[in-house]
């Protein structure tokens, strides 16, 4: 059987926006985003580009059609429910959106790649974070589409997760220069997975990031637990939530159709063990 395809597991996710004056349906399933108030999205795209009205969900289909490759939403999105975004400086008439967002030191320019995040400032524990921009600054539309409920922003999240763990296999020439962000966004995933499993909020946590062919593993050192695994856990397991089941941490991922086989560890750290789950075709 041909393995399933990336958004295999994860099911359709749908937020509600204000889209000239009306309630409209952004819903993202089976790896697109759709705006199910829009007839023809593309044209209604011609024409706002010539001077036509815009429309909120238009541009935000075109939004995450531009991010759906950038590293920085990994670098700004929530590592797990602990994560939270308001943006208090939302338009009138626009309720703020709380969303989920990686705590963490300060974002500053060249802090992180080639992250060029402006006036976000992040928590060191539950919490919020200010985003203020101009109005045609392009950042501002990535912290609003970060700031999509109804589990939108962890679906881009997957989406770029898995292009770039699709990059890994093929070696692509960009992941040699993008190792730095691919490793931090990975270990900030899998460190609060194990901090989370393990109970122990201030775990010290060593990642390897390993090339796709080699074996994933979870074992401890000097009180230290050291995580080898490759960059797809992150579009393979976390993105799944599955990274910890029945009591185990999965360190790998693989399927035959809706059959799913989770390489898993227990909290003793011994010898993985697979376990195996069923999966509808829609998560």
């Amino acid at each position: 059987m041909t393995a399933a395809p990336w958004w295999a597991g994860l099911s359709p996710a749908q937020a509600t926006i204000d889209c000239g004056g009306q309630r409209h349906r952004l819903r993202w399933e089976a790896g697109e985003l759709r705006a199910l108030d829009h007839d023809d999205p593309t044209a209604e795209r011609t024409l706002a580009a010539i001077g036509g009205e815009p429309y909120a969900c238009i541009d935000l289909l075109a939004a995450w059609t531009r991010h759906a490759a950038d590293l920085r939403v990994l670098v700004l999105a929530s590592r797990g429910p602990a994560d939270l975004l308001s943006t208090p400086s939302d338009p009138p008439g626009r309720p703020a959106r709380p969303a989920p967002l990686r705590r963490g030191r300060p974002v500053t320019a060249g802090s992180v790649g080639s992250v060029r995040i402006r006036a976000v400032q992040f928590s060191s524990g539950p919490g919020h974070i200010a985003a203020a921009f101009p109005p045609d600054d392009p950042d501002a539309q990535l912290i609003e589409l970060l700031g999509l409920g109804g589990g939108l922003s962890h679906r881009l999240a997957a989406t770029v997760a898995a292009e770039w763990a699709q990059r890994c296999e093929r070696l692509d020439v960009e992941v040699s220069r993008a190792r730095p962000q691919l490793q931090a966004a990975l270990y900030g995933r899998v460190a609060a997975g194990l901090r989370t499993w393990l109970g122990q909020p201030t775990l010290q946590v060593e990642l390897t990031m390993i090339e796709p062919d080699a074996n994933p593993a979870l074992r401890e050192r000097d009180g230290v637990v050291c995580a080898d695994l490759p960059f797809r856990w992150l579009a393979e397991v976390w993105a799944r939530h599955v990274a910890t089941v029945a009591g185990r941490f999965s360190i790998a991922a693989t399927s035959s159709g809706n059959r799913w086989t989770l390489l898993t560890v227990g909290p003793d750290l011994s010898e993985p063990q697979p376990v195996v789950m069923e999966l509808p075709p829609d998560g």
